[in-house]
Formats: C-alpha cells, sequence, structure tokens
C-alpha cells in the first residue's frame, strides 16, 4: 500500500539525522551511501523502504505493507522527513537494521 507521510515534524532521531546529512551533503549528492549508527538500546524495526521525497508539497511517499502506518519504523521515517525539511528531492533507499542505518540516493 502506497502511504504519505508529512514531511515535517521531530523525532528523538532527527538532531543526528539532520547534523550527517548536513555534513555529508556532497558525498550523497554523489551517490555515496551514509551510514549512521545509533546508541539506543532498542534496536527499533528493520527493514529498507525506497522513499519518495517531494519538498515542494512537504511529503514523502513509500511503499507499506502494514495497514497500520504508526508501526512504520520511527528511523527511517525521521530520516525521510529531514531529507525533506533539508530540500532533497527524488528516490531514495533507506534501510535500517540493530541500529545502523543506511541511506542512499
Amino acid at each position: 500500500m502506497l502511504y504519505t507521510f508529512a514531511g515535517s515534524g521531530r523525532s528523538k532521531f532527527s538532531s543526528i539525522i539532520i547534523e550527517v546529512v548536513r555534513s555529508q551533503r556532497q558525498a550523497l549528492d554523489l551517490g555515496k551511501q551514509i551510514i549512521i549508527e545509533f546508541d539506543e538500546e532498542k534496536p527499533g524495526y528493520p527493514g529498507g523502504f525506497v522513499v519518495n521525497i517531494n519538498p515542494k508539497r512537504d511529503v514523502f511517499t513509500v511503499e507499506f505493507s502494514n495497514v497500520d502506518p504508526s508501526r512504520f519504523p520511527a528511523r527511517i521515517k525521521a530520516t525521510a522527513i529531514a531529507l525533506c525539511q533539508e530540500g532533497f528531492e527524488g528516490k531514495f533507499e533507506i534501510s535500517h537494521k540493530a541500529g545502523t542505518l543506511k541511506l542512499l540516493e
């Protein structure tokens, strides 16, 4: 099912994600993968998604098979929101497993 989420908001993961995206923007623009390590006790939901960022509409869309959109992985959602807020546009691969997030344009 295709879900549309707001491209605004904050989570406890926002500050580290925005910091890394800003500092590694050039690498991301060049198609290099960015890795973010989280120091959290809870591993969070694992998964990998292709998100489509549309900063002009302040939204991102993603295929997600769960009927409950609140179960969408928080770290992946926070990353998509950060990309939207930083003005990125287009499709990005975002995956998360056991505290390691990977981001690729």
